[in-house]
């Protein structure tokens, strides 16, 4: 699920300059389809397509956040912009706990929060998102932000656009993800349907990067790369983007796999397990306004204010876009990732005590848990602890080397923001 808005960062970020309203047209279009309630393959062809808007309303605010203030105004902004992306994430949550335990499925699509093209904004969902698509409509000058002056922004040409190198991206992204997912669903990682996608998302991985090098080397060529080379070149924009990609496995990990625990391991309904997610989402806007380290809210205020003084102009939205996607790049990864390694531990541990039949009907409903007798009860729900234990040492991993790739960004010349 999280991988469909994932994927086109990168590639509307390059288009941003022929992009007004289309992203959020697109997404509340497509989000009203998807609430049809009679065809399923048609509703996930609807998230497919809404996964495109989503994409671009998330990587164009973030390019729209450098070009609406002068220099001085970015943290001030930035910590507000993030303050919102970080109510979202508390939101979500309880939001979801709140629609599972007391109404139907239909109010996901009515209230879910996504980020709209002005970072100031938080929008909703149809209908909602239909407001916040009029008012930005008549707020944001259409050939924003080049508005009043002689230079326009030149629109991309179909023979500028970069198709292999973002077929390639989205094929390695969608490949290693599912391979992941498989894992985890199947509990375990000898099947053709994990092994097989792993194997092939290394292939279209190199097959991306070289694709990016041979660009870089034709000169007179008119493709823009949807990840140019000279960003390998620069140790410092390497470590911006790898560090991004750290805090985004770190924190989307925690996001996802925190309420899980409260409902495996104590029991607790959804609603409940999202409300104990508050304490760790609400310190990333207090992290992100004080900008003087609270961990989650460090790294992504920090990584985000730094963007506008390390990418060169004519870099900004593509290099923007590369920092998102690759921040929730290493939250699908990284999720799909512990969760495969904790499912396959569980399953292995309780593959003694309980039948596959009882050990796959848990995975499918946790639920089922309750219907067990007593001390089994408390046998699987231990289990599931020390199977999240194992989840967050893998996280302690990734934050661990987070620490090591900051390093990259090290300059004698410092940034200096006012």
């Amino acid at each position: 699920m999280h991988n469909r808005d994932n994927n086109f960062h990168g590639f509307l970020g390059r288009l941003w300059s022929s992009s007004n309203n289309e992203p959020v047209v697109c997404f509340i279009t497509w989000h009203f389809y998807e609430m049809h309630p009679d065809f399923c393959k048609f509703r996930i062809v609807c998230r497919a397509f809404q996964g495109i808007g989503g994409s671009g309303l998330y990587s164009i605010s973030s390019v729209m956040l450098y070009e609406l203030v002068p220099p001085v105004k970015y943290p001030l902004y930035t910590a507000s912009a993030i303050a919102l992306a970080a109510l979202g994430n508390t939101m979500g949550p309880i939001f979801g706990g709140l629609i599972t335990e007391k109404s139907t499925w239909r109010w996901v699509f009515l209230l879910k929060n996504i980020s709209c093209c002005d970072p100031t904004v938080t929008i909703n969902s149809v209908p909602l998102g239909v407001i916040s698509g009029a008012l930005l409509l008549f707020s944001v000058p259409g050939d924003f932000p080049n508005q009043g002056k002689i230079a326009r922004r030149e629109r991309p040409r179909l023979q500028n656009i970069d198709f292999v190198g973002t077929f390639l991206m989205l094929s390695a992204v969608a490949l290693i993800v599912s391979g992941f997912d498989q894992a985890a669903s199947r509990l375990s990682w000898t099947t053709a349907e994990a092994l097989g996608p792993l194997c092939a998302s290394a292939v279209a991985c190199i097959a991306f990067f070289l694709s990016q090098y041979w660009h870089a080397k034709r000169h007179q060529s008119p493709i823009e790369s949807v990840f140019p080379w000279r960003f390998c070149q620069s140790r410092v924009i390497m470590g911006i983007i790898i560090s991004s990609f750290m805090f985004g496995a770190i924190s989307i990990t925690f996001i996802f796999e925190l309420p899980i625990r409260y409902q495996n391991v104590q029991g607790l309904n959804s609603l409940q397990a999202g409300l104990r997610l508050l304490p760790f989402s609400l310190s990333g806007p207090i992290g992100s306004i004080l900008s003087a380290g609270i961990g989650f809210g460090f790294c992504l205020g920090g990584a985000t204010l730094l963007i506008p003084f390390i990418f060169e102009k004519e870099d900004l939205a593509v290099g923007t876009a590369a920092t998102v996607q690759f921040r929730f790049l290493g939250g699908a990864l990284v999720v799909s990732l512990v969760t495969a390694v904790g499912n396959s531990w569980v399953r292995n541990e309780l593959s003694g005590s309980l039948s596959p039949e009882q050990i796959f009907s848990i995975f499918r409903s946790t639920d089922v848990i309750d219907t067990l007798p007593v001390s089994l009860q408390a046998m699987v729900r231990h289990e599931f602890a020390e199977s999240f234990s194992l989840q967050m040492r893998i996280v302690i991993g990734f934050a661990a080397t987070g620490i090591l790739t900051t390093l990259l960004m090290w300059q004698k010349s410092q940034i200096h923001v006012q």
